[in-house]
């Protein structure tokens, strides 16, 4: 099983890094194996930590950032034309990701000290699976369509190669998704300025991460902030955070029309603040300047959305059947 993962973010200076190391701190004093996962050796969570048995994110990520590499490599890009793109903040935050320690059990517990990044990385975790698969589909064709132009070049990768790397990529990728996204993954909100906190709040929750909690360092956050989110004081109790074992997001059968209902933790006020596009196989949200994209399981790629609504952070999305010659 996955570890449990829980990503700390919030707005800068609102002192998540803080949180994360007295989180992991904590953890570690109960005698509880913890990983702090960060990419700031000097100023992250990872430097704060004082207990001898939480290990540094970037120790995993410098071994682990080669699996991914591997990937574009396999594409026979020069390295000089992938620089700049690791240099992206994206890039960065998806190596951050990557570097996540998948091979400890359930008893384990990864704290990644996000920070602003909260969003960016639910969105990654969500999406990465469903863009590596596209790529595996589309790649054969390029590599037909493209054969003479790399072969004059002096580009030599076998077809199998890449398809092995991008096989390897897409289920470490599943299981990111399953860890972050899933029963034991979450992420907490340390509060800062109210607009800020709430942006990131809903940033993250649309990608379908739990929210497991809001705290602040300072004074008390306002019950206001974000509807259907705990508040938590900042030095709970560890297992409380994980008191709510549901997925964040639900498909559940509707009997009396035949559908389904999706159920989705989304701490707005407002539904006029929410866009939703259906694609058929795939669901678009957007609010708060974040957007993610939800893949929507078969059951639902034979329906259509008849009518939503949000109600105390939670938003109810209902999908009847396509009937036949509609």
């Amino acid at each position: 099983m996955a570890p449990r993962v829980l990503l700390v973010a919030g707005p800068g200076g609102a002192g998540a890094s803080t949180v994360a190391a007295a989180l992991a701190d904590r953890l570690a004093a109960d005698g509880r194996a913890v990983t702090v996962l960060d990419d700031d050796p000097y100023d992250g969570a990872g430097a704060r930590c004082r207990q001898a048995s939480v290990v540094r994110g970037p120790e995993h990520q410098e071994a682990d950032r080669h699996a991914l590499s591997a990937v574009w490599d396999s594409l026979g890009a020069a390295a000089e034309l992938l620089d700049p793109l690791r240099q992206t903040l994206t890039a960065s935050t998806l190596q951050l990701l990557w570097s996540l320690p998948l091979d400890h059990g359930a008893d384990h517990t990864v704290i990644v000290d996000s920070g602003t990044r909260g969003p960016e990385l639910a969105r990654l975790a969500r999406t990465l699976p469903g863009t590596l698969l596209r790529m595996s589909r589309l790649v054969p064709a390029w590599l037909r369509g493209g054969r003479p132009v790399l072969s004059a070049i002096g580009v030599a990768r076998p077809h199998a190669v890449l398809l092995t790397h991008l096989q390897e990529a897409a289920r470490r990728s599943r299981a990111l998704r399953h860890a972050v996204c899933g029963a034991s993954g979450g992420a907490l909100l340390v509060a800062g300025e109210a607009a800020k906190t709430a942006r990131l709040g809903v940033g993250i929750a649309l990608s379908g991460v739990h929210l497991r909690g809001v705290v602040g360092l300072g004074d008390d956050v306002d019950d206001a902030l974000l509807p259907g989110v705990p508040r938590l004081r900042a030095d709970a109790s560890p297992p409380t955070l994980w008191t709510d074992t549901g997925l964040p997001v639900r498909i559940e059968p509707e009997h009396s029309t035949e559908g389904y209902q999706l159920r989705m933790l989304l701490p707005l006020h407002d539904f006029r603040q929410l866009r939703l596009r259906w694609a058929g196989h795939s669901l678009t949200l957007s609010a708060c300047g974040h957007r993610s994209v939800l893949e929507l399981p078969s059951a639902l790629q034979r329906c259509h959305p008849s009518s939503a609504r949000l109600r105390d952070g939670m938003l109810d999305v209902a999908f009847s059947p396509i009937r036949a010659g509609a």
